[in-house]
């Protein structure tokens, strides 16, 4: 699925055991990763740097005040 992506910058993947993989990529603004990710919904977890964890986990609190009403 990851692998069909096509991009224009040159990530990285590294196939992980469990049927995961590691995909590196160096990207301008954080924006363009955080839009990418979310396409992906709960089928990918961002693992590192701890500071996009956090900013998806901002994200997914405001949605769930937003749509748990």
């Amino acid at each position: 699925m990851f692998k069909k992506e096509e991009m224009f910058v040159s990530p990285r993947m590294t196939d992980l055991p469990e049927e995961s993989l590691l995909f590196e990529v160096t990207l301008n603004h954080d924006r363009e990763f955080m839009n990418w990710i979310s396409q992906y919904g709960p089928d990918a977890e961002i693992i590192e740097p701890k500071s996009y964890r956090d900013i998806m986990r901002k994200r997914l609190e405001k949605w769930s005040q937003l749509y748990g009403k």
